[in-house]
Formats: C-alpha cells, sequence, structure tokens
C-alpha cells in the first residue's frame, strides 16, 4: 500500500498544482453564450457544473422516458433540482435554440436530435453526431473500418443465440473468451473470466452462459489475451473537419476495488497524458484510422482502444468517440490552461489554431472516481471551495437551495482530478486531497487506493514503463 500521512496536510489559500483554471473574462466580462449539457443519464451533470461555477448560464437536457424503470426515473428527476437547471430534450429544443446557444452532447445519443440543432443552424457538439454515434454503438461497423484502416481485433465471433456460444466454446475447449453484450446497460454485464489457464477460464464461462438468468440477445465472444501478457492503451485525436489538432494517451483502471478487484465500472480513475501527434504510439494506433476520418471531414474525439501482445502488435478492442468517461474531464480540469466553456466554445466555433497550446503538455492528470455501494436519497455531499474546480459530479440536488445531496439514483457520485509530474505525484496530489483534505466527502465514500502502484498485471504505471521500454513513447 501507498504510505498513508496521519495528519492532514497544512491548506494552502490555492493550489496551482492541481491545474486549475480560473473563469477567463473577456473586458466585457463572461461572453453573453449559453450552453445546453445533453446526457442519457448525468454522466454529463459536471460539464453544467463547471460552467455554473464559471458564470456562464447552462440547462442540462434529459429525456426521462429512456429511463424504463418508474423507481430509477422519479429518483432520476430529483437530480439537479436546486442547484442546476435540468429540461426534458424535447422542451429545451423548443425553448433554448438562439445562435448564442452551444450545445454539447456528453454522450453519443440522441443522433436524430442533433442533426435537427444542426439543420437549424445552432453550434452542436461533436460535429458528425451520427457518426460518432455509429462508431461506438455500432461494434460490427467500428470493427471493419479499423481492421480495414490495418488495426486487427483479437479473434472475434458474434452470436444472437446463446446456445449457438456454448456449442462454439465446446468446440474450443482450449482457448479462452470474453464476452461483450452489445449495448449492455450496465457495465459489470462484461464477462472477463479470471482463472488463469485458458481451459478453465473456457469452462467458466460454459458455466455462465448455461446457468445466467437472462439470455443476452446480442454479444460477441472475443479472444483473451492473458492481462500478465498485454498492454492495454487507448490513444485519440482531436479532429476539427478531418485535420488533427493533438493527440493524447489514456491509461484507466476499469474495476471498482484496490488491485483491479470487484466489478467492472465505467472507469475506477484514470491517467491522462497529451503526446506528441508524430510519436511511435500514436503511428500505430489513431493514425491508422486517420485517413477514414479526414474523407469524413470528421469534427470530434476519434479514440482506438488497443490491446498490445508480446509481440508488439497492437490489436483493436473498441472506439468511444466521445466524452469519455474519466479521460475528458482529466483533460480539462486537470490539464486544462483555461476554462471548459471556453475552450469549447472555441473549439464548436473552429477557432483551433492554438488549442493544443491551451492544454498542459509537461505534466500528467489523474482521475478518481468515488462510489458508494448502496445509493440512498439525502447523504450529504461536501465539496471543499478549494477543490470545487478539480470535481465533477454525477449526481446530486438541493432540496432547500443549501445543502447537495445525494438523489440515490447513481452508485458513482463524481470523479477529483489532479495532476502532477509523473503518475507518482499526479496520483499523490489527488488521494491526498479526497483522503486528508475532505476534497470531496460522504458517508460510505468508496474509492481505489492503488492508482500509482505495480503490484497488480493492469497497473498504470506499468503499462507506462512498457510503453517507453518498447520505444513507443519518448
Amino acid at each position: 500500500m501507498a504510505n498513508i500521512r496521519l495528519s492532514p496536510p497544512v491548506k494552502q489559500e490555492k493550489a496551482p498544482e492541481q491545474g486549475i483554471s480560473t473563469p477567463a473574462e473577456s473586458a466585457e466580462g463572461t461572453p453573453s453564450r449559453k450552453w445546453v449539457i445533453v446526457t442519457k443519464d448525468f454522466t454529463a451533470l459536471g460539464w453544467a457544473y463547471q460552467l455554473m461555477l464559471d458564470g456562464e448560464e447552462v440547462y442540462v437536457a434529459v429525456r426521462y422516458s429512456e429511463e424504463d424503470d418508474t423507481k430509477h426515473r422519479d429518483k432520476m428527476k430529483r437530480t439537479g433540482q436546486g442547484w442546476i437547471p435540468v429540461l426534458d430534450m424535447d422542451e429545451a429544443m423548443k425553448t433554448l435554440q438562439s445562435p448564442e446557444t452551444y450545445w454539447v452532447f456528453g454522450e453519443n445519443i440522441f443522433p436524430e436530435d442533433a442533426e435537427a440543432l444542426i439543420e437549424a443552424g445552432q453550434k452542436v457538439w461533436p460535429g458528425n453526431p451520427a457518426l460518432s454515434e455509429e462508431m461506438e454503438h455500432d461494434r460490427d461497423y467500428a470493427t471493419d473500418v479499423a481492421e480495414e484502416s490495418g488495426l486487427q481485433p483479437p479473434d472475434t465471433h458474434e452470436f444472437n443465440d446463446k446456445d449457438e456460444a456454448i456449442s462454439f466454446l465446446e468446440a474450443h475447449p482450449d482457448k479462452a473468451y470474453v464476452m461483450k453484450i452489445n449495448d449492455n446497460k450496465f457495465n459489470y454485464q462484461t464477462f472477463v473470466p479470471v482463472r488463469k489457464e485458458d481451459p478453465d477460464a473456457n469452462e467458466s464461462l460454459l458455466v455462465y452462459l448455461k446457468n445466467m438468468e437472462d439470455d443476452p440477445e446480442e454479444f460477441i465472444l472475443q479472444e483473451r489475451v492473458k492481462i500478465e501478457d498485454s498492454l492495454e492503451v487507448n490513444v485519440e485525436f482531436w479532429y476539427y473537419e478531418g485535420e488533427v489538432i493533438l493527440a493524447s494517451l489514456g491509461l484507466e483502471v476499469k474495476r471498482k476495488d484496490t488491485y483491479d478487484l470487484g466489478e467492472m465500472c465505467g472507469c475506477g480513475g484514470d491517467f491522462m497524458q497529451f503526446i506528441p501527434v508524430d510519436s511511435p504510439l500514436v503511428h500505430k494506433t489513431i493514425e491508422k484510422m486517420h485517413p477514414f476520418y479526414k474523407a469524413k471531414k470528421y469534427t470530434g474525439f476519434a479514440d482506438v482502444n488497443v490491446i498490445f501482445t508480446k509481440d508488439g502488435t497492437p490489436h483493436f478492442l473498441e472506439v468511444c468517440n466521445r466524452f469519455g468517461y474519466n479521460s475528458h474531464p482529466n483533460m480539462f480540469l486537470a490539464l486544462g490552461k483555461d476554462t471548459f466553456g471556453n475552450i469549447m466554445a472555441d473549439y464548436i466555433d473552429g477557432k483551433v489554431e492554438d488549442l493544443a497550446d491551451r492544454f498542459d503538455y509537461e505534466n500528467i492528470g489523474c482521475s478518481l472516481t468515488l462510489f458508494i455501494d448502496h445509493p440512498r436519497q439525502g447523504l450529504p455531499i461536501h465539496i471543499d471551495s478549494m477543490y470545487e474546480r478539480q470535481y465533477f459530479p454525477f449526481d446530486g440536488y438541493k432540496p432547500t437551495g443549501e445543502e447537495l445531496v445525494m438523489t440515490g439514483y447513481s452508485d458513482e457520485i463524481g470523479i477529483l482530478l489532479g495532476k502532477g509530474k509523473g503518475i507518482e505525484d499526479a496520483w499523490k496530489n489527488v488521494s491526498e486531497a479526497v483522503a486528508f483534505d475532505e476534497a470531496v466527502s460522504f458517508p460510505d465514500i468508496k474509492y481505489r487506493w492503488d492508482l500509482a502502484e505495480d503490484n497488480y498485471y493492469n497497473a498504470p504505471i506499468l503499462r507506462l514503463k512498457g510503453l517507453k521500454n518498447r520505444g513507443l513513447l519518448p
């Protein structure tokens, strides 16, 4: 375990080492613009929170009908009350359109609405909403694009019949497979066998398929690459009309608990770093897909998740092409030199000549997701004012207009961000802020305590060292 300081550190009046941006105002004051943050499940709530802190006019737009469970829908409707204005998407479309409005889709959702807004002359992010949505949610399409670009996935087989998958596994008893359900509602539904030997792992998935409660409608079986033999990374380009603006590297952990235990989640934490667009890592990964995005004149984020095997081959896993779970809060709130609103407004408006210069290339950003096992309405959430520009919330409302409390809708409450000269330094800043400074605090808080350790296979620090040892990064 990391060394834990037993007494809290002396607080400073400000924390410049954490990379906090202060609101950038013109001579006339804050620009007269307004924002609509569109989200399906409030995973983009943090963008609205940051804009609100900067004094900008901001609304959150959701479609409550997307939540099938009426009990959860009631909790969903509490989110933002007394804190951040929330409208139904249809109402937002009718009332918030204007030449000064920026529509930011926090996930790849509602592409028809996004296209309609573009047709109406609105400022919309991403610039190619239908393509972004298809690349994330149509696994076959994204895989075909990757393969045509020269990125091969591990051996992959598609199924829409559980019995056929069982027969397939029985016919290949010496191979281990991961099961990924298309558009699974919950991250934990991805089945990653934990048995080390391939025949044992095959048997584990067989037992699960034979006895699972609900049959998956569409899913894939993808040959497992042993974690001790692999190196998984995410590399991303930012595009404007098919031209590359910058590149970044992401190293995330996808399980909830320390030492990579527990269920899969969106992201337990990550480290982000801006990297040269001409680095060997870029050449071997996202650059291979550049001709595709250039031909589409794509505007938006374009990432590729790959797993390097021992022979140095990067195998394609998936793309996201949206505001990633922790990666983009990490980029903007830990490594941004300006406010989210100022950077995004210029990006959407095409003022991208100096966009790369508005981020910190000297440091590494760190994110840490804050969980609760059993969400309950009314539990208080404390955000220290010194750290509010490092916090990205997923949940919360103010029933009296004063105290911030949980709605009970989400077990992921928010993300705390920070930065440092390396992984260890960045992790020290973030972990000590939450553990000792009460940067963000709530009852039964849960988070990982191992992001900078090197004693588990998937440790980010081991992966970063692996990339450098292979000559993929300087």
